[in-house]
């Protein structure tokens, strides 16, 4: 039934279909298949693998308040950037939404929307990712080095955004990298349908959260984490008592970095089941008892391919009362403020103080043996 549709209907079709879909349709028959691998639009784009982008979002929530005793004033709720790693010599310019303070003020007039257009001049999602840095006029002046649009709601402006980013998943067709920063619960829920819709992103994200997730499961089980996470940071100071169950998810387990402020708790169970490359914890009310479970979890259990912990404890460590926590013959001191560790499996680790001594880092480090064994297998391979 498809041959009989002219070629600029097959393409605004084959833009909305995913990779999996499109390599399937392109083994009918020839037509489509000229169709679909045809470079120049945007399925073919996706099919060649060839243009590949890394995303940035940022959010501003902390300057979204529900506040009755203000005047209105617009500010920046959202940022998007994009970076094209086939040409990385081009600067894009970034997209930076503005929208009302709060929710008393968001009402929407057709006098008000004549406002916004006359201060922020529409640009359709074409023209934007079309536009180079020098192409915005006074940027320098300015100081600014993206485009401003106006939204008299957050919701606006994150739908706006969610409409980007539709475009780059399906124009560019490879996102290599994503971040997404300073997310809340609710704009969360704003947001997480565009990766439910749209199973577009093939990479490990980064994201970065200003609260826990009210349902964990439900959180992870978004598309967008199908591969596994990248960096994942909690700054939730709102909890006192440690949050124990984040660290106990399988999806948080396997992420390659970790950052975790106050009001996340990590389990002697949890910690040696973590694996990633680094750990940064912020714990200002960790007992000498919950550094000993850490320590003991170091030196008892095979650590994997962790490779780095940094420990912000908040208060003054003493690097003699630590290695008091761990069998003297597994310690050695390089001087007051650095000793050396190794564990039941030989997994070598530094364990440093801060200037300050408020922060404990603990670092592996690959002994000779190890590399000697890597070496040997290398030789090996080459071998066969």
């Amino acid at each position: 039934m498809l041959n009989g549709y002219p070629v600029e209907l097959l393409e605004a079709i084959f833009y909305y279909l995913p990779i999996s879909d499109l390599v399937e349709t392109a083994k009918v028959n020839r037509r489509l298949n000229a169709v679909i691998g045809n470079k120049n639009n945007r399925s073919g784009k996706r099919l060649s693998g060839k243009n590949r982008v890394s995303i940035f979002v940022h959010f501003y929530d902390n300057l979204y308040r529900n506040n009755s005793s203000h005047g209105m004033y617009f500010t920046h709720v959202a940022e998007l950037r994009h970076l094209e790693l086939n040409d990385p010599n081009i600067w894009r310019p970034k997209m930076l939404f503005i929208t009302t303070c709060c929710n008393r003020h968001n009402s929407l007039t057709s006098n008000y929307q004549e406002v916004l257009d006359n201060v922020w001049h529409p640009i359709t999602d074409e023209e934007f990712f079309r536009l180079n840095l020098e192409d915005i006029p006074n940027n320098n002046e300015l100081g600014l080095d993206g485009i401003e649009q106006g939204f008299w709601s957050k919701a606006a402006a994150i739908q706006r955004l969610k409409r980007m980013l539709f475009y780059l998943f399906m124009d560019y067709g490879v996102v290599s990298s994503i971040s997404i920063t300073n997310i809340t619960n609710e704009t969360w829920n704003m947001l997480c349908d565009i990766f439910e819709n749209h199973h577009m992103v093939r990479c490990k994200p980064s994201i970065n959260l200003t609260e826990i997730p009210k349902d964990i499961d439900k959180f992870f089980s978004s598309p967008l984490f199908l591969k596994g996470i990248d960096t994942l940071g909690i700054f939730d100071s709102e909890h006192d008592v440690p949050y124990y169950e984040l660290c106990a998810h399988p999806k948080v387990q396997t992420a390659q970095n970790l950052q975790l402020r106050k009001g996340i708790g990590i389990t002697d169970v949890s910690l040696p089941r973590l694996k990633c490359n680094t750990l940064y914890a912020k714990f200002p009310k960790m007992s000498k008892d919950g550094l000993k479970i850490f320590l003991k979890a170091i030196h008892d259990k095979r650590q994997g391919s962790v490779r780095s912990y940094l420990f912000d404890m908040g208060k003054f460590i003493d690097l003699y009362d630590i290695a008091c926590l761990l069998p003297e013959s597994s310690t050695k001191f390089v001087s007051d403020k650095e000793m050396d560790l190794v564990n039941k499996f030989n997994e070598q680790f530094v364990i440093r103080l801060s200037d300050s001594c408020c922060e404990l880092a603990i670092k592996s480090v690959r002994s000779s043996v190890t590399v000697q064994n890597d070496l040997n297998s290398s030789l090996r391979a080459l071998a066969l």
